[in-house]
């Protein structure tokens, strides 16, 4: 005689497998079976799951990774960014798979947004307006300073369109992995997301109104990359920035409401791991012709000062959000989200841009790849720093 024990039924959304967690246990002998199909999505489940914590916990070493690999194998990342004709006649369009695979990571972050959160976040304007402000006025600040400085050197135009890169990072909104940065050090998610779209909607606004100075000074030492600016510009905040970011966005925002709470919590610890593998097959793809170039050429020195400039505005970025929190007096999850939320630009979004109207083998790249790099050192030694203290 045997009896069948019925657990919960789960489902796994990676892996698209339902069953229910049965044991067959006899009555006579007392042993207690499992049937073969139960244990290979056991099986199955645990790899996934530990694919999912390793991604999780090595993200930086995967990243550095993802930048050697770029450098040494870029045939298969020269090929996601390879643009395919798709449709027929009037409905033709060119698309490539790097832009569709942002596009996705752009719909996982809007399915993360929680408007409950942001109601929250509203409620308590000081800390997200003093947010706000510090993250679209010291960006700008450092870059048309540093823009100053090389108009009055002459610098060569390789510097130039490094320059070029970091303007176009500084005027991207906070990157979509701050929340969870905050989350991780124990800060406020409800104002981290707030930033997130807060700066996602006053971003481009801003931009327009200082780009225009940057390209002044620019075209006093380099016309050329000057002239790119322009071009980037009318990308940035135009239509096409709407079209490729925004409505992804908006259309995770109503799949989540879609889904419903319960699918929800068994899809939410699976969004950011397939967000992260994204993010890292972004980075390969672009650096890949970037890097390979540096490398083929033997340009380390170019390198080096791309990771510099890049690290530089880093460093500024995180010193004002500590600053912020520091001199506002507010409590510690909130300096937490505001450091977090004002050092991360979103680099997947300039990537795109970038990938729209410049050369694949543009210098304007290198210094957006190393931002991506080197936020996520700073933000890893700030999560460290604050679970040591």
């Amino acid at each position: 005689m045997t009896r069948e024990a019925y657990g919960q039924p789960r489902i796994h959304p990676v892996l698209g497998v339902s069953t229910e967690a049965r044991t067959i246990h006899n009555l006579r002998t007392g042993e207690v079976t499992v049937p073969a199909d139960v244990k290979i999505w056991t099986l199955a489940c645990g790899w996934v799951e530990r694919i999912e914590l390793i991604v999780h916990r090595g993200f930086l070493l995967l990243l550095i990774a993802s930048y050697l690999l770029a450098a040494s194998i870029p045939s298969l990342g020269q090929s996601l960014r390879h643009p395919v004709q798709v449709g027929h006649d009037e409905l033709q369009a060119t698309v490539s798979l790097s832009r569709v695979l942002l596009a996705v990571l752009l719909f996982l972050a809007g399915l993360s947004i929680d408007l409950r959160m942001l109601w929250n976040a509203v409620r308590r304007p000081t800390p997200l307006l003093a947010s706000l402000l510090a993250k679209l006025l010291v960006p700008t600040c450092f870059v048309l300073l540093l823009a100053f400085v090389f108009a009055a050197l002459g610098v060569s135009p390789g510097i130039s369109g490094m320059l070029l890169g970091l303007a176009l990072v500084a005027a991207m909104p906070t990157a979509g992995s701050s929340p969870a940065w905050a989350q991780k050090s124990g800060g406020d998610v409800a104002l981290s997301l707030g930033i997130v779209v807060g700066s996602t909607l006053l971003c481009p606004w801003f931009g327009g109104l200082w780009w225009g100075e940057l390209g002044k000074l620019l075209s006093s030492f380099d016309a050329q990359h000057a002239s790119e600016l322009d071009d980037l510009a009318i990308s940035v905040f135009g239509t096409f920035f709407l079209s490729w970011f925004l409505v992804p966005s908006l259309l995770g925002i109503v799949a989540r409401y879609s889904l419903g709470s319960s699918r929800r919590q068994v899809l939410q610890p699976h969004v950011r791991f397939l967000g992260n593998v994204i993010l890292l097959l972004l980075i390969y793809a672009f650096a890949s012709t970037s890097l390979s170039k540096v490398v083929d050429a033997n340009q380390f020195t170019q390198l080096a000062t791309a990771f510099g400039l890049a690290a530089l505005l880093c460093l500024v970025n995180f010193l004002a959000g500590w600053l912020t929190g520091k001199l506002s007096r507010f409590d510690r999850r909130t300096k937490l989200s505001m450091l977090y939320a004002i050092g991360m630009h979103n680099n997947g979004i300039a990537l795109l841009l970038a990938d729209s109207i410049l050369p694949a083998d543009s210098i304007v790249f290198l210094p957006v790849i190393a931002y991506a790099m080197c936020q996520h050192v700073v933000a890893g030694i700030t999560d460290s720093i604050v679970i040591w203290c």
